[in-house]
């Protein structure tokens, strides 16, 4: 199981350490890899030079696979079909992701 050791660094279950290029603000982890979800606190070095959030995913052994920069994720969630992120932007949509390669499978808006 994947935790945190800073606001940036997570172990993952392998035992892994990643660092993130902003503030860790949720992560799951999903059929081997474990998929972030970073964005800056204002109070944070890194605010400025990275902005918005972001998706990352990486393999157990920390190598890293996607980003996603398509799409502001607020949450991330696992339901029956799969991978799921929820999109806030103007209307919010809930984005079906394929894991292995961050493809968004299906997108709908949410009411």
């Amino acid at each position: 199981m994947a935790y945190l050791i800073d606001y940036n660094k997570i172990n993952t279950s392998a035992g892994y350490e990643v660092i993130a290029p902003a503030r860790i603000r949720q992560y799951v982890e999903y059929k081997g890899y474990l998929i972030l979800n970073v964005a800056p606190n204002k109070s944070d070095k890194e605010y400025g030079n990275f902005q918005g959030g972001n998706i990352l995913c990486y393999d157990e052994y920390a190598n890293f696979k996607w980003q996603s920069k398509s799409i502001n994720v607020a949450e991330i969630f696992i339901e029956k079909d799969g991978l799921h992120f929820y999109d806030t932007s103007s209307i919010g949509f809930d984005c079906l992701i394929d894991v292995e390669t961050g493809n968004i499978i299906k997108m709908e808006p949410t009411k």
